[in-house]
Order: C-alpha cells, then structure tokens, then sequence
C-alpha cells in the first residue's frame, strides 16, 4: 500500500532537523523518544548498533516542528512515527518533486542532503565543530571538519565582519 506524500514530507522535515541517516528516521521507535529529555524539551536517542555508521549512541534534541510531526503521528499507532514508510518510496517521491523544480538535472541531491542540511544551518548559527560532531555522531572531528570546511570559512568571513563593525 503506497503512503501518502504528506507522511514522507514529515520524514524529510525530521531528517533536516535532527541530522540523522534516511535509514535511522525511519527505524526510531516511540521507545527512543524521551519526552522530557530536559523541562519543555524532547529528545530522539539513535543507538542501534548496525543503524550508526560511527557507532556512536547519542540524543538528539527535537525542534518545535519535530515535536508537532511526534505528537501528529504518535496518533498512527504504529511502533514508530515513520513506521511503514520506505527508502524506496521516499526516494520516488523525492525525485518526483526534485523533477518539478530547479534541482531536476542535480543528481546528487538525494535525501541524504537534509543530514547536511542540519549540520550546515548547526554551523553557520554556532560555529561549533564538535557541536556538530557529536550531533551527527562522527567518530572523527577530522571527517566533521574536511565535510563542513567551507562553513567554517564562511562563518570566520562574517565574523571578521562583525568585528570590523565592532571597530568603527
């Protein structure tokens, strides 16, 4: 039975909020989910040793939007909010709605992108490597650098900016 366009969308919002594989989303369990990670805040654990390229456990502070797509789905019943969802539908619906916009001759940009989604908008906000090491669970800060490089440059160039503004 093929699944509404409108479940894979929910999908893609947690991939580029939460920073975690297509594969991890879509095997996250209501178990993983704490609700009260810290006062007013959830959080998603990935674990599952074979789902983490890296083996590093870690917990993911939800954002406001992943929280509303937990709370509309916990209603589905299923064992997971993306529970009956597929890879391979997913990346049909993904490449049906690549064809119908700018990205349509872009074959490299697959699902995957909304992981570095996550870390590029992590970085270019905070600045912080190891922040983004550990929210995506790299083994290496070496393998979070050589990725996000560029970030890092574009994030010192405005920096200096503001400290030439702070100068005058």
């Amino acid at each position: 039975m093929a699944r509404d366009a409108a479940d894979y969308v929910d999908c893609f919002t947690f991939l580029a909020d939460a920073g975690c594989r297509f594969g991890q989303a879509l095997k996250v369990r209501w178990t993983d989910i704490d609700w009260e990670l810290q006062p007013g805040v959830v959080g998603v654990k990935f674990w599952r040793k074979g789902d983490q390229k890296g083996v590093r456990i870690r917990t993911i502070p939800c954002s406001a939007r992943v929280v509303e797509i937990l709370k509309r789905r916990r209603s589905l019943k299923g064992p997971g909010p993306f529970d009956g969802l597929r890879r391979g539908r997913g990346n049909q619906l993904w490449n049906l709605a690549k064809a119908r916009t700018e990205l349509k001759g872009e074959a490299e940009r697959v699902p995957h992108c909304l992981r570095h989604t996550c870390a590029t908008r992590l970085l270019a906000r905070t600045g912080d490597l190891k922040l983004i090491q550990e929210w995506l669970g790299h083994t290496k800060i070496e393998t979070t650098a050589s990725i996000y490089a560029k970030v890092l440059v574009e994030t010192k160039v405005r920096a200096l900016r503001e400290l030439e503004d702070y100068q005058t």
